[in-house]
């Protein structure tokens, strides 16, 4: 299985959409993930912006997994905020981890 990571971009937006839509009571009441063009586009613009490193885990070209990194500090006291949530159909396969 070919695991890789790299940071979102507006070709995954319907994908992504489509997964998050598929996914929402898997991930009710924890996540509340992009769900629409206009939230995925602010997603995207969040992930951009200096203080955030949004990344996606892709197993086969598909989106198996989200991992973002907010509010980061930088300088002497170095911080951040990691939130990270699966896709059902890869759940329970070790890929979060691997990831």
């Amino acid at each position: 299985m070919n695991i890789s990571i790299r940071e979102p971009k507006e070709s995954d937006a319907e994908y992504f959409i489509k997964t998050m839509i598929e996914d929402q009571d898997y991930h009710d009441p924890w996540i509340n993930a992009p769900k629409s063009e206009d939230a995925f586009k602010n997603y995207l613009a969040k992930s951009k912006q200096e203080n955030n490193k949004f990344f996606l885990i892709i197993v086969e070209d598909l989106i198996a997994g989200i991992i973002n990194i907010s509010e980061i500090i930088q300088g002497v006291f170095k911080n951040g905020f990691l939130g990270y949530y699966g896709i059902s159909k890869f759940s329970k396969q070790g890929i979060m981890t691997n990831g």
